[in-house]
């Protein structure tokens, strides 16, 4: 045996010293090739010391599962590199697949250390993030660059964020930069306002052309010849996590062996020890000794510290239906799977129209429905015993969260995907990827308003180019399998391609569409015209820089024409709509951005107003130290804080941060401010401040609470507002409401709002699903700091609603419930959390008990009717 290692080792340092040629091959560079030396490999590198390997200008698609690229010696197998990480990293023998990004590259390659680098050859914008989040320089820089291989997702790995503020610009300059007000991901938007970030390690995406950006924890994982079967050659297996420090990997069967953890699939960084099957892992500490066997893994990326315990058993969730299979709900069920017991998919699997249930167990006794006021399909919130899901035939993933109790359907495609590639679609040309094209029979095929560059370019489907399509003519031709490049001239245009025929068009919207704005705020001619234009690189984000507006309205519309307009009632930014209001503008000089396509525009003034704050112990523990709140102005006069907190004290506003110019008065909750007044006794509550400069007018009125939805007038109008005296309750009294949909908000905007599942009463959660309401008059009352909400029905015809008097004792209660009127009662309904009557009692009488012993300890509803009128209680079992 001995004898024979060493003739095998003598063997690979021969062949390591006499290399004829090394290639790359895979994939992502053509296709994996076969083991015939006879049948040389494409890329073959160029070297001059048999020992750096070179080759130039490279295009690499990105790797699918199982694709991707590797290195090999002599046109064959026998000797090969891999690994996981892109674009450099060490090559090992027999390695895993390099996972690819589509590009173009010069490529290096070390044959004795396996070191290798792939370099981006194409001159893409310069990406970085600045900030107090980023570097104690904050907003004074210098950025940290962000690396792309497209010039459009842009990315920066494991990045040890300070808690603080940051945004994105380009090329270490604020003349382009993107904000946003989401955490941990959004969709960022040029010169908006900074995106707060909390302290922690993060892998960083943002894409430029979209804007969407995203925070996520650093990922860990395990590896070894104890975790897989090529052991540390093999990828490592993710453990999952929900803060970035505790991580958990369920239930995964161990063979007797080694393993680490590491971070982000690299060894930089990395975690052993000695110990099992728990113990605390070291930077670069030994390989952790296994014992064979199932365990649920717990790993402390902060403290190190580790353990393997006994595997967890999940409980077992499935569907059944007759939109699962023919047997319908008599089963057996077809069951989901889970890695956390918490979230259970079904993938791939094809429904038929039907209906379907979750269930518990193999039984009934624990099972899921919907609750038909609500969203259904193909996503919506289960509830206990509800009724059966609707399910559209199709082929999908089913997702049930048993904690939230959600679920989806996300359907797999149906047509073959049809994309356009070219140098005349995009930078990368032919190296893709595709810009796909949308249908809705998998025959005809659209693109809208794309705006193409000179050049070339073709059709293909699926990604690939095993079937793809061209033809000489333009604007419109009918193409053949594998036929000539298409030549585009520039343009923005409508693409429509049918796949059976081949059949094309190119139908041109513009060279660009001309954008333009128009009225009272604009010029003396006002909504007569002519249009002040704006400018456009490509037909979609149109400009007009330092432009000096009147108070008045304003529209934006295309080619001089009222055929295509865009407004909206929103100022300074929004979204206009086709024909929408006329935009309200505030006398100033903006810059202002309008996207054509999605009806974003913003009006960024450029005048600089003073500061205006309100500082005092009844906004901060710091008090009359600072530092100030500062409040926002469209105008420099109005300056407004929306939806602040304050404790009992004592407030004053104050100018540029600074005591020289200061206004208070004893009053409130309104007065008006004098230079150096009194200070303001602010009463606790949460309030809207406004404040005049000119005239030292100020007040705090309580922020306003209304409701919206389909049950009411939509969810595009105007809020329907309740009333308080403290800002704390919130009523509104004999509202019509038709079954449909509602959600509380605050201050008419989006930014605060309550929802949740129960009706007619509950406790409302902040960004909560919409509430299901049945239709009825209803009398309506919300407590803003708790989020409890009730809907009270109003029989209509009652002259007297308030003589109507109903009691319930003793409540709470753990048997039984005794209720009783100043009127004959005719039936009274127990309604559980979801709004499902679980107890119905009709009677003629004055006063009647209902026994709850059976029911479980909560919050129920009593519906108590009676010949005169009826009312809802909320009652609780112990």
């Amino acid at each position: 045996m001995k004898k024979t290692l060493l003739f095998l080792i003598a063997i690979l340092a021969f062949s390591l010293g006499n290399a004829q040629s090394i290639s790359i091959v895979g994939e992502a560079v053509g296709g994996w090739p076969d083991n015939d030396p006879n049948t040389p490999d494409t890329h073959i590198m160029s070297t001059t010391d048999n020992i750096t390997y070179t080759l130039s200008n490279l295009s690499v698609t990105t790797a699918v599962p199982g694709g991707g690229l590797k290195f090999r010696q002599d046109g064959a197998w026998a000797i090969n590199w891999g690994s996981a990480a892109f674009p450099s990293g060490i090559g090992a023998l027999s390695g895993a697949n390099i996972v690819t990004v589509a590009g173009t590259y010069d490529v290096t390659f070390n044959r004795e250390t396996g070191a290798y680098s792939f370099t981006n050859v194409i001159s893409f914008p310069n990406i970085g993030m600045i900030g107090t989040a980023v570097t104690a320089d904050g907003f004074n820089g210098p950025d940290v660059d962000m690396v792309t291989f497209d010039g459009i997702n842009y990315s920066v790995t494991n990045y040890n964020f300070l808690g603080g503020e940051m945004k994105f610009r380009q090329d270490d300059a604020w003349e382009i930069s993107w904000g946003g007000s989401t955490f941990p991901a959004g969709t960022a938007t040029l010169n908006s306002g900074n995106i707060f970030v909390p302290e922690g390690t993060y892998t960083v995406n943002f894409n430029i052309i979209t804007g969407a950006y995203s925070f996520t924890f650093p990922s860990v994982g395990i590896i070894g010849t104890a975790v897989s079967a090529n052991g540390f050659n093999d990828p490592d297996t993710d453990l999952s996590t929900t803060d970035g420090i505790h991580y958990v990997l369920y239930n995964h069967t161990f063979t007797e062996g080694e393993a680490k953890f590491r971070q982000g699939d690299a060894w930089e960084v990395n975690w052993g020890s000695a110990d099992f099957p728990s113990g605390t892992g070291t930077q670069g500490g030994a390989n952790i000794m296994v014992t064979a066997g199932d365990y649920s893994v717990h790993f402390n990326r902060e403290t190190g510290e580790y353990s393997f315990d006994a595997p967890v058993i999940f409980t077992n969730i499935g569907v059944l239906g007759t939109a699962v299979n023919s047997d319908g709900f008599a089963g057996p069920d077809t069951n989901m799977s889970t890695t956390d017991g918490v979230i259970y998919t079904l993938s791939n699997y094809v429904f038929t129209d039907g209906e379907l249930k979750f269930r518990q167990d193999d039984a009934w006794d624990i099972n899921w429905g919907v609750d038909l006021f609500g969203n259904t399909f193909p996503a919506g919130t289960a509830v206990s015993g509800g009724s059966n899901i609707p399910v559209v035939a199709g082929t999908y993933t089913l997702t049930f969260n048993i904690q939230t109790l959600a679920y989806t359907f996300v359907g797999t495609p149906l047509y073959p995907s049809i994309g356009i590639l070219g140098s005349a679609v995009s930078a990368e040309g032919f190296s893709g990827p595709d810009t796909n094209l949308s249908t809705t029979d998998g025959e005809t095929y659209t693109l809208s308003n794309y705006t193409f560059t000179s050049g070339e370019a073709k059709f293909r489907q699926d990604d690939a180019w095993t079937i793809n399509w061209g033809s000489p003519d333009f604007p419109s031709g009918t193409a053949t399998q594998g036929g000539n490049n298409i030549v585009v001239p520039a343009g923005t245009y409508n693409v429509t391609f049918n796949r059976s025929t081949g059949a094309y068009a190119f139908a041109i919207v513009g060279e660009f569409p001309m954008v333009g704005v128009l009225g009272t705020a604009v010029d003396g001619n006002g909504f007569d015209g002519p249009d002040t234009d704006m400018a456009t690189t490509d037909g979609i984000l149109y400009t007009l820089e330092g432009f000096t507006f009147t108070d008045g309205e304003a529209k934006f519309r295309q080619d001089n024409a009222w055929d295509i307009n865009w407004g909206n009632a929103a100022f300074p930014s929004g979204t206009a709509t086709l024909g929408g209001a006329n935009i309200i503008v505030d006398a100033g000089t903006y810059d202002v951005t309008f996207n054509r396509i999605t009806g974003d525009y913003n009006f960024i003034n450029l005048t600089a107003f003073q500061s205006i704050g309100i500082l005092g112990d009844a906004l901060t523990a710091d008090g009359f130290a600072g530092p100030d709140v500062d409040m926002q102005t469209t105008d420099g006069i109005t300056y407004t804080l929306w939806a602040y907190t304050f404790t009992a004290g004592e407030a004053k506003f104050r100018q540029g941060d600074a005591w020289d110019v200061n206004w208070g008065s004893a009053d409130f909750p309104v007065g008006t401010g004098t230079q150096g007044g009194a200070n303001i006794p602010v009463t606790p509550g949460t309030y809207n401040v406004t404040f005049n400069i000119l005239t030292g007018a100020y007040s705090f009125d309580f922020v306003s609470i209304g409701v919206l939805g389909t049950a009411l007038n939509g969810f595009d109008v105007a809020d329907t507002d309740l009333s308080t005296t403290d800002g704390i309750t919130y009523t509104l009294e004999n509202i019509t409401l038709t079954d449909g949909l509602i959600k509380f908000r605050q201050n008419d905007s989006w930014t605060v709002n309550w929802g949740g599942t129960e009706f007619p009463g509950g406790v409302y959660t902040l960004d909560g699903p919409d509430i299901p309401v049945a239709a009825g008059t209803y009398n309506i009352s919300f407590n803003r700091p708790s989020g409890e909400g009730m809907f009270t029905e109003v029989v209509l015809g009652v002259n007297n609603p308030s003589q109507i008097k109903f009691t319930v004792s003793p409540n709470p209660s753990s048997t039984t419930w005794n209720f009783s009127g100043n009127t004959n009662l005719t039936a009274i309904e127990i309604i559980d959390a979801t709004g499902k009557t679980i107890v119905r009692k009709n009677l003629a009488a004055n006063e009647t008990s209902i026994d709850g012993s059976t029911l479980s300890a909560g919050l129920y509803f009593a519906k108590i009717t009676a010949d005169s009128g009826s009312q809802t209680i909320k009652i609780i079992k112990n």
